[in-house]
């Protein structure tokens, strides 16, 4: 593998977090000074003056819960899904701060894309299973089908929600861990999102009831840095893709910027998941000589990250 540093970094660098809250202590310093300066008449009873001293106060923790709340109202997070990709990833305002690795609905029981919300959070849940169709016999030996509820799963290792459970706005759908992580990766689930047991905790924390959960469907990722072109493709698990490489090839076309065809077909048919630069903007130099590749790879897009790596199956 063939280092290279101090090009263009794939992504947006970017400082992440909130904003500090501005005058610190002293602004609440100004505040008390500017409410003791009005002029109150009271009598020198003690009653009197707790009375006043109450108002004050209670004005002073108004206030600074409205400044504490503006400032965290601005720590948006969200959460997107990609199902062919089975990736979950977390934006706090509108940048990447973490990406995991899910299992997704089968084709026959798929996750439904569509824009949610989560309705609910819940630790050590207890699992109601679905009712299913059960084929069984009457005493005249005819065939019937008869749906059957199995008794719930409390928490505990036989729970297939594992520790974590966060609810969406539609029925029985929702996020949560597995007791079974082996089937991370894959798309085997009845269309819940499952994450692995020890990282979905971290997405428990971060969201909050009404936090956005957007599932979306696609088998293609396009990225474009200045002059370069990025795609990602990911098997198509619900063959709902069709023309795919003809609409790839449309959207490129209408950037401008020239790329390999060739290798862009490539990149659909092997569905590796990985970014790869269709275009070659840059200069690969090796030990004094221009070297010819098919592409370079980004270590990281989350992080802004200045180096690359070109894989020797790549090299011309």
């Amino acid at each position: 593998m063939l280092m290279l540093r101090s090009v263009m970094p794939f992504g947006r660098a970017g400082a992440h977090g909130c904003t500090p809250l501005q005058g610190g202590t002293g602004l609440y310093k100004k505040i008390y000074k500017s409410i003791i300066k009005i002029p109150i008449h009271v009598n020198q009873g003690g009653f009197m003056k707790k009375l006043v001293f109450i108002i004050l106060f209670s004005f002073i923790i108004n206030f600074s819960n409205r400044v504490f709340s503006q400032e965290n109202s601005k720590e948006e997070i969200r959460i997107c899904i990609n199902i062919p990709a089975l990736t979950l990833t977390v934006y706090k305002n509108d940048r990447i701060i973490k990406q995991y690795k899910i299992a997704a609905g089968s084709p026959k029981t798929p996750t439904p894309a569509g824009q949610y919300k989560i309705v609910s959070k819940e630790t050590d849940p207890t699992w109601y299973p679905m009712p299913k169709p059960v084929k069984k016999i009457d005493d005249k030996g005819v065939e019937y089908t008869e749906m059957v509820v199995e008794d719930p799963v409390p928490p505990g290792p036989d729970n297939p929600l594992g520790k974590y459970w966060m609810g969406l706005d539609r029925d029985d759908l929702g996020i949560h861990s597995t007791n079974n992580p082996s089937s991370i990766g894959y798309s085997v689930s009845h269309g819940c999102i499952r994450m692995n047991p020890s990282q979905v905790k971290e997405v428990f924390d971060l969201v909050q009831v009404g936090t956005v959960v957007d599932i979306v469907y696609k088998t293609t990722e396009i990225s474009i840095e200045e002059d370069s072109i990025y795609i990602a493709a990911y098997p198509d698990i619900y063959s709902r893709e069709k023309d795919r490489l003809k609409n790839i090839k449309y959207k490129l076309d209408k950037t401008g910027i020239p790329y390999d065809q060739k290798l862009l077909k490539e990149i659909l048919e092997r569905n590796s998941g990985t970014f790869l630069m269709v275009s070659c903007p840059y200069r690969v130099i090796f030990q004094g000589q221009d070297v010819s590749v098919k592409s370079i790879y980004p270590v990281s897009f989350m992080g802004g990250k200045k180096e690359f790596y070109i894989s020797l199956k790549d090299w011309n």
